[in-house]
C-alpha cells in the first residue's frame, strides 16, 4: 500500500498542472466516461456511467445516449421527460438521475442482449454548448476468436457478475484478471488517464490555434475589403473631378456664345429629351385634351368621361402618359401668354390627390397664379420674382440625384431648383390649369439628337448666375430665391 501511495504522490503535481490547463470557462465543460469497457452478461443489467468535468449540475441540460453505428437515439432526457427512439431498446432503458445535481448520469439497460454490445455516446448539451464521451459495452456470451499456436478456434468467455459494471472470470480463459496485481492495475489506469489528459491538452491547443487562424483570416479579409473600397472611392473621386473639370471647360466655352444657344447645347448634353403626351384617363372632366394629346384647355362644361381610379376629380389636373423611375429627362411646355398654370412632376397614388401640393406629399411644381405672381410650390410657397414671364418652360428631372429644375426654355434663364432629396417609385409629368384662356397649354415634341456627355451635375456654376430680387408668399418670409442664368450678361 505504501508503494502505490508514494507513486501517486509523485504524480500529484502533474495532475494539478493538467487539471489547471484543462479547466474550461464558465460556459464550457467536458464529458468523462469510464476508461475501460463496461462488461455485462446476457439477460442481466448493465449500467453505462458518464459525468461532467468540472463538477456542475446537469438538471437544466439535455442528456442523450446514441449508438453511432445505428445513428439513432437509445435514450434521451430533457426537462424531466425521457424518450426512447430505437424500437429494440423500448422498455429496457432508463436514466438514473440520483446524482444529476453533481453532473452524473447513468444509462441502465435491462435484460442485456448480445446485440447491445458496442459503442455508446453520452451527450450533454447546455444551450449552444455540446460535449460527449464514448462508453463501450461488452456483453459476455459472444463468440470470440482465440488464436493458438496450431489453429483458430472459437471459445466463449464465461464471466461472473461481482458488482455493477464489474465481472470476474469463472475459468482460465481470461488469465489477466486472475494474475494482475492491484498496483499494476493502478499504474495502467494512471497511464491511461495521463494519456487522456495529454490528448485533451493537444485537442484544446489545436482548437485554439484554429480559432486564431480564423480570426487572422477574417481580419485580413476585412483589411482587403477596406483597401478595395478605398481604391474604388479614390477612382470615383478622380472620375468626378475629371467630369467637373470638363463641365467647367464647357461653361467657359459658353461664355462667348448666345445664352439661348448655350441652353440648347447644355440640355442636350446632360439630359434625355422625353416625348411627353397627356394621359386622358387622368384628366379632370373640365379639361379638354387635343387629339394629338399634347395640348390642354379648360372648359366650363363638365364632360362625361369613363370612371377611372386614376382620374383627378377635385383638381383641374392631368398627368403625362409615361412615368420615370431612373435617369435624366427633360421636356418643354409652351405656356404662351397664359396667366394661370402649374407644371412639374408628381408621385401619384389614391391619397396624394387630396393632399396639399408640396414636395413632402410627392409634388415638385412651379405655378403662375396671376400676371406677375410666380411661385414654387414648396411648404410654405416660395415667391419667384421674374422680370420677364417665360413663354416656354423647361422641366428637368434627375432621378438619381433627387433634383427637379425649371428653366426659361427660350432665354436659358434658371427659374427654380427644388432642394436635393431622394425619389422612390415612379414620377409622372404634372399639368394644371385654372381658367379658360385663349392660349392652350402645349407640350413641345421631343427634340432629336442626344448628347453623349456624362457630366454629374446639371446645375450651372454659381459664377454664371444672375440674382433677381427676392420675394415672399402667403405673408411668410422665405429664404432668398434667385432666378439664375446659365450665362452672365453680355460684356459691353
Amino acid at each position: 500500500m505504501v508503494r502505490p501511495l508514494a507513486f501517486h504522490l509523485l504524480l500529484l503535481p502533474v495532475y494539478l498542472t493538467l487539471v489547471q490547463l484543462l479547466t474550461p470557462s464558465s460556459a464550457e465543460f467536458a464529458v468523462i466516461g469510464p476508461p475501460e469497457p463496461i462488461l455485462a452478461v446476457v439477460g442481466e443489467v448493465a449500467e453505462l456511467p458518464c459525468h461532467l468535468f468540472p463538477k456542475m449540475s446537469a438538471e437544466t441540460m439535455e442528456l442523450m445516449w446514441l449508438r453511432p453505428g445505428l445513428r439513432q437515439v437509445v435514450r434521451a432526457y430533457a426537462h424531466g421527460i425521457e424518450e426512447t427512439e430505437i424500437a429494440e431498446y423500448r422498455g429496457r432503458t432508463s436514466v438514473l438521475r440520483e446524482d444529476i445535481t453533481e453532473g452524473k448520469a447513468v444509462l441502465r439497460i435491462h435484460k442485456v442482449r448480445a446485440s447491445d454490445s458496442g459503442t455508446y455516446q453520452c451527450y450533454f448539451q447546455d444551450d449552444d454548448f455540446l460535449a460527449k464521451a464514448q462508453v463501450e459495452l461488452k456483453v459476455a456470451g459472444e463468440p470470440e476468436v482465440v488464436l493458438s499456436s496450431r489453429q483458430w478456434t472459437w471459445a466463449p468467455q464465461v464471466l461472473a457478475v461481482v458488482g455493477p459494471g464489474r465481472l470476474s472470470c469463472r475459468d482460465s480463459t481470461c488469465p489477466f484478471f486472475s494474475s494482475a496485481h492491484p498496483w499494476q492495475v493502478a499504474v495502467g489506469v494512471t497511464l491511461l488517464s495521463l494519456l487522456g489528459l495529454l490528448a485533451g491538452v493537444v485537442i484544446l491547443w489545436w482548437l485554439q490555434q484554429k480559432r486564431i487562424r480564423a480570426l487572422s483570416q477574417e481580419s485580413e479579409r476585412q483589411r482587403a475589403e477596406k483597401e478595395a473600397a478605398l481604391a474604388r472611392e479614390q477612382g470615383e473621386r478622380c472620375v468626378k473631378e475629371k467630369l467637373q473639370e470638363e463641365l467647367r471647360w464647357r461653361k467657359q466655352q459658353y461664355l462667348a456664345r448666345d445664352r439661348s444657344q448655350a441652353y440648347a447645347e447644355w440640355k442636350m448634353a446632360l439630359y434625355q429629351p422625353a416625348d411627353v403626351i397627356l394621359d386622358p384617363d387622368t384628366a379632370h372632366p373640365n379639361l379638354l385634351i387635343s387629339e394629338d394629346q399634347r395640348s390642354l384647355q379648360f372648359v366650363y362644361t363638365w364632360q362625361s368621361l369613363p370612371d377611372n381610379p386614376r382620374r383627378f376629380q377635385d383638381r383641374f389636373c392631368v398627368l403625362g402618359r409615361e412615368c420615370f423611375t431612373s435617369g435624366r429627362h427633360f421636356w418643354e411646355v409652351e405656356v404662351g401668354d397664359r396667366k394661370v398654370w402649374q407644371i412639374g412632376v408628381c408621385r401619384v397614388d389614391m391619397e396624394v390627390k387630396l393632399v396639399k401640393i408640396a414636395p413632402q406629399n410627392g409634388f415638385w411644381t412651379i405655378a403662375r397664379l396671376e400676371v406677375h405672381d410666380f411661385q414654387a410650390q414648396t411648404d410654405p410657397w416660395s415667391k419667384l420674382t421674374i422680370v420677364k414671364p417665360p413663354k416656354r418652360v423647361g422641366v428637368f428631372l434627375d432621378y438619381e440625384s433627387g433634383e427637379v429644375l425649371f428653366y426659361d426654355a427660350i432665354d436659358g434663364l434658371h427659374i427654380f431648383t427644388f432642394p436635393q432629396g431622394s425619389f422612390s417609385g415612379a414620377l409622372w409629368p404634372f399639368f394644371r390649369i385654372f381658367s379658360q384662356e385663349p392660349t392652350a397649354l402645349t407640350i413641345c415634341p421631343a427634340l432629336k439628337g442626344v448628347g453623349n456627355s456624362l457630366l454629374p451635375d446639371p446645375l450651372p456654376d454659381p459664377s454664371l448666375e444672375i440674382p433677381v430680387a427676392p420675394g415672399s408668399a402667403n405673408s411668410i418670409e422665405d429664404p432668398q430665391v434667385e432666378v439664375r442664368s446659365l450665362l452672365p450678361p453680355a460684356q459691353p
